[in-house]
């Protein structure tokens, strides 16, 4: 079993207390999740869960020892299938990789089975194998649908055409809709759509010749940033007259989100010691960035509360990911909002209460009283259960209408019907 620590456990069929079975070695910024047993019963396979997710790897772990041997690098749970192979992703790739079960060792090379396979969590994928061999798989649909939803999870409006979508970001004004449009993978081709919900019209503001994602909006609405290239940061005019310019091209930032101000941009970078870390941008004058949150722990999904006295954001602590909040832009105490995990936190536009998705995504919200000196949290409440592709490791995958009665996801587009599963038959032979 998983447990809050980030660890494998064990325990009694018949109850008892668990003990850890697998363990965090010094400075590892990583979760253990997805085990599955072998066919002796006694070792077992799982995922070493990493940031970025294509860092992360697959062990080999036993219930008699708590050495562990990594096999190979893998982005979801890894499956053994008969008579000798292991199954997983890279990517949305399914591969197999040859393996005795015996000698406890990989060979040869791995062959894909299948492509676009659809994940939940961000990393657990949607295949599995029966005892002599059968595959079934979902695939992830590739088309979006920009969709509003209400408080209890009904639809009550959608926004243009199905298409690729992810990271949504409402403006100021809530007038207007950027939208990052292509494949959303590492190093994916991708552009910046703008969306005008009063008028109905759509337009591409920047080229899909490279990636270009994780858009945001200026805090007076009239400019669009957003990474470019991995390793720079643009603004562009938001109705995309004149060449965009860049904010800032060190350090593989992620844009996060702008002060109501606009004096600060608060942007997440990775530390090969710290993992990913938050870091505070001046708009104007020296332009010098500055740490904001550097821990052992990941830190990124920052927003800035609407007066612009608190910031939250996601932390990774004692293996799993909580949102928190903390003072802005001073440091000072923070406060654990989430309870029993929690990803992706967004305010409501007056402050008075704070949404996030729980690790099953689940949209929470949490009421807010909060003063500039104080901060005043309830207790999370459920709303509804959304349909997103990843919680944890990607920004934001809805936004928060001003007055918090609707919330906008990208939903993938819905096949008439139960989802299709594909059942494949003497695929290990076909290769051999």
């Amino acid at each position: 079993v998983v447990s809050d620590d980030g660890l494998i456990h064990r325990v009694s069929a018949s109850g008892g207390i668990p003990t850890a079975v697998t363990h965090l070695e010094k400075g590892a910024q990583e979760v253990h999740v997805a085990a599955n047993f072998l066919p002796d019963g006694r070792h077992f396979v799982y995922l070493a869960r990493r940031q970025p997710l294509e860092k992360s790897a697959i062990y080999l772990g036993s219930l008699d020892s708590s050495e562990r041997r990594e096999l190979l690098a893998a982005e979801s749970q890894a499956t053994f299938a008969p008579p000798g192979f292991l199954l997983f992703l890279r990517g949305t790739t399914l591969l197999a990789q040859p393996f005795d079960p015996r000698a406890l060792t990989l060979h040869g090379e791995p062959f894909a089975l299948a492509e676009g396979l659809a994940r939940t969590g961000g990393f657990y994928a949607h295949f599995s194998v029966s005892e002599n061999g059968t595959l079934a798989f979902r695939r992830e649909s590739s088309q979006q649908q920009l969709t509003w939803l209400d408080r209890a999870g009904r639809v009550v409006g959608k926004v243009g055409n199905p298409g690729p979508y992810f990271q949504p970001a409402l403006s100021p004004d809530g007038a207007s809709l950027v939208v990052s449009s292509g494949d959303p993978a590492p190093g994916g081709r991708s552009a910046i759509w703008l969306f005008d919900l009063v008028r109905g019209s759509s337009q591409r503001l920047t080229s899909d010749t490279e990636p270009n994602r994780s858009s945001l909006w200026s805090s007076d609405g009239t400019h669009v940033l957003f990474q470019s290239r991995s390793s720079e940061i643009h603004t562009k005019a938001w109705n995309g007259v004149g060449a965009d310019e860049v904010v800032l091209n060190a350090g593989e930032p992620w844009p996060e989100d702008v002060s109501p101000d606009g004096q600060f941009l608060v942007y997440a970078a990775p530390d090969p010691k710290t993992g990913s870390d938050l870091w505070l941008l001046p708009l104007k004058g020296d332009k010098k960035p500055t740490e904001l949150v550097r821990t052992p722990a990941d830190e990124f999904q920052a927003q800035i509360s609407p007066d612009g006295h608190w910031l939250a954001y996601m932390a990774f602590e004692s293996g799993r990911g909580d949102v928190y909040v903390q003072p802005f832009p001073a440091l000072g105490p923070r406060w654990q909002v989430s309870v029993a995990g929690g990803f992706q936190p967004r305010w409501r536009r007056d402050g008075k209460e704070l949404f996030y998705l729980a690790p099953d995504a689940t949209l929470m919200a949490v009421d807010i009283a909060s003063t500039p000196s104080r901060f005043v949290a309830g207790r999370p409440k459920p709303l509804f259960a959304a349909r997103v592709r990843a919680v944890v490791w990607t920004r934001n995958e809805y936004v928060v209408a001003p007055d918090g009665q609707r919330f906008l996801f990208a939903q993938s587009v819905e096949e008439s019907g139960p989802p299709a599963i594909t059942v494949v038959l003497n695929w290990a032979a076909e290769h051999k």
